[in-house]
């Protein structure tokens, strides 16, 4: 469903982003108005698999949430026209490698509910032998995805990368017996620590604000970031179990100027004390004022947006479901869903229609129930 834009306002500008603040009119002629943040900041995230088909990760610093995760590799871009060639040059460069293949793998959109038109494409590069190094970890695909498992030690892009490996490319990475860790994940060197030296606000908007962030980093370096800080996000994948469905909404993201199917989910403040209590209500209100049902809430994972927003991303699963619509002041409150069969959950297609966080919490919820797409 397109869209027309009736009126739009430059709110900001500074360096490389603005924000505009945007009327648009639906299709239905309702009537919405957006904040919007545009940038020419792009993303090409890339799995690195050595010869004994190892998924490499790294140290990367977070610096939206001013943490240091394990993740793998990507390049900040400023143009969609990013090749395979351009991924290959990155790679040797970085890790001092010869490169035999580089594929690219999938590709989507980026949280397009305040971001407009930020594609991030994912890609598979085979290396040869990599020199030791205490910023990087090599681990079997499977394993990989349980030492990620713990949360906000990674990030959206990882994860969906890895599981888009698991349940799209079929190779020896998920079958590799290779044990790079004899006792567990004790000998994983532990994260470092960097320190906010001071914050100045940019632009303070409805929806998320702009800060210019000098930082001390773990190596000693002093380095300013500049990053948007919005509320964290909760998103469920619904599945009903007697019709084998997924229920998905309706939903126009103005980012991509699309209407996708979309995850039930919300915004929800970031709070240090009883998280996982605080998330779950917060989740179960949005499943009943949005889908209409209530049900059993499961949390996957959490784990961080893009890199230069102040964002986590809580993933849960919600089955066992009752009809139980939360009152809205309408007098009759019917959702307007839209049910999907759970074979179509991993189609490529239909996935690659849906926002990076989503996919991460359509194949997190897969994994969790082992599902086989056969």
């Amino acid at each position: 469903m397109k869209a027309e834009i009736i009126n739009s306002e430059l709110l900001f500008h500074y360096k490389n982003i603005q924000v505009e603040k945007r009327l648009i009119r639906l299709n239905n002629d309702i009537k919405i108005t957006r904040e919007l943040l545009l940038t020419n900041e792009h993303f090409a995230v890339v799995v690195v698999s050595d010869s004994k088909y190892r998924v490499i990760l790294q140290q990367i610093y977070h610096y939206g949430n001013n943490q240091y995760i394990w993740g793998v590799p990507r390049i900040s871009i400023t143009s969609k026209h990013f090749t395979e060639e351009d991924v290959k040059y990155f790679v040797e460069d970085t890790f001092n490698c010869f490169v035999f293949s580089v594929d690219k793998i999938f590709s989507s959109y980026d949280d397009a509910t305040i971001v407009v038109d930020r594609k991030i494409d994912f890609y598979l590069a085979k290396v040869d032998e990599l020199t030791e190094n205490h910023s990087l970890i090599r681990f079997p695909l499977e394993q990989s995805l349980k030492f990620l498992s713990k949360d906000s030690i990674t990030d959206n892009f990882t994860i969906l990368a890895l599981l888009w490996l698991k349940y799209q490319i079929s190779q020896p990475l998920l079958h590799s017996s290779i044990q790079t860790v004899q006792n567990g994940y004790k000998n994983v060197y532990p994260l470092p620590k960097a320190k906010i030296l001071n914050e100045e606000i940019l632009y303070k908007g409805k929806v998320f604000d702009i800060i210019n962030r000098n930082v001390l980093l773990a190596d000693g370096q002093k380095k300013s970031f500049r990053v948007v800080r919005r509320a964290d996000t909760v998103l469920a994948v619904v599945i009903d179990k007697d019709t084998k469905e997924a229920i998905f909404l309706e939903e126009y993201f103005p980012g991509t100027d699309s209407s996708p199917c979309g995850l039930v989910g919300g915004h929800v403040k970031r709070y240090d004390k009883d998280t996982e209590k605080h998330y779950i209500n917060h989740m179960n209100r949005e499943l009943r004022e949005e889908s209409g049902y209530c049900g059993k809430l499961t949390r996957l994972l959490s784990c961080h947006g893009s890199i230069d927003l102040s964002r986590i991303v809580h993933h849960f699963l919600a089955n066992d479901l009752e009809w139980s619509p939360l009152e809205t002041g309408h007098e009759e409150y019917v959702p307007k869903n839209i049910r999907v069969s759970t074979k179509k959950l991993l189609d490529a297609q239909f996935l690659s229609e849906i926002l990076v966080s989503e996919v991460v919490t359509i194949l997190t919820a897969l994994n969790r129930l082992n599902f086989n797409q056969k």
